[in-house]
């Protein structure tokens, strides 16, 4: 019991596994993301708050090990963080984390502004008419079953449909496929390494912000308490150094090679065609 913990439910068999010190979230068999929660994870649903100028409502399609809702929630202009994970049994894995002494997990799941819900998040965009001033999908690998509904075309034009005034969406870029869908619907995209070898894009409707000064004065007025200094020290020094790099800057989408693109009857990169 001290080593793993395990929820099956009807849609996944979640499973914390303890490596060495790091708790490894395992959906499925599948070895994901871990705690303590690493800088990209985080930076995933932390970059879009911190760059938007005014963010108070946000979507996290996906909780995971409950890294990129945090980050999210790090910033404390933001007044409601809707998350949506299909794999009901993650909030039971996550508490049974903070009962292991996971500090980021216990606040997680006491933030009174996370509004968790289980389901399918892709549907929920669907049924609702709510605004969001971001949106982050949780980095789900391309090949993954089914991960081709939040890496297609029509993906896209959903989550573009939903965004408020100067919205944003973050996301991991897994596939120079998946960053050719992003850009045939959103007009302004910008990608960024890091930290590691990993890239993420923000994407939006409108010009994007592009003052990284801001992001990084805003990252150090911060609560203390809900990172360790030596995070925080870290999250500040990719700020300094992260540079975004506009993939689309106001053009109107380019038509693309159908090859080129993830379509949901044609998830290409679920199935490593090329």
């Amino acid at each position: 019991p001290d080593e793993f913990a395990l929820v099956e439910e009807r849609s996944c068999v979640n499973a914390l596994v303890d490596s060495d010190g790091l708790q490894m979230l395992h959906l499925n068999a599948a070895a994901q993301n871990g705690y303590p929660y690493d800088d990209f994870h985080l930076l995933i649903g932390l970059f879009p708050a911190l760059l938007h100028p005014n963010p108070e409502n946000a979507l996290a399609v996906g909780l995971g090990i409950g890294a990129t809702p945090y980050g999210m929630l790090l910033d404390p202009r933001l007044r409601n963080v809707e998350t949506v994970e299909i794999c009901a049994g993650l909030g039971d894995l996550l508490a049974k984390l903070g009962d292991l002494g996971a500090h980021e997990s216990r606040l997680l799941l006491e933030d009174p502004r996370l509004d968790l819900r289980a389901g399918d998040g892709r549907k929920r965009l669907l049924a609702s008419n709510e605004r969001y001033d971001i949106v982050t999908v949780g980095a789900l690998r391309p090949q993954s079953g089914y991960s081709g509904n939040v890496y297609s075309v029509e993906f896209y034009e959903l989550v573009a449909s939903r965004l408020a005034p100067r919205g944003l969406f973050a996301q991991w870029v897994p596939t120079p496929r998946v960053l050719a869908s992003v850009t045939q619907v959103f007009p302004y995209v910008a990608t960024t390494v890091g930290p590691g070898p990993a890239t993420f894009l923000v994407a939006s409707n409108e010009p994007l912000p592009d003052n990284l000064a801001d992001a990084g004065h805003r990252l150090r007025a911060l609560p203390h308490g809900r990172l360790s200094a030596e995070q925080r020290a870290s999250l500040d020094r990719f700020l300094q150094q992260a540079r975004l790099t506009h993939v689309r800057s106001g053009e109107p989408p380019a038509a693309t090679a159908e090859s080129e693109l993830n379509r949901d009857l044609r998830p290409r990169d679920e199935y490593f065609l090329n």
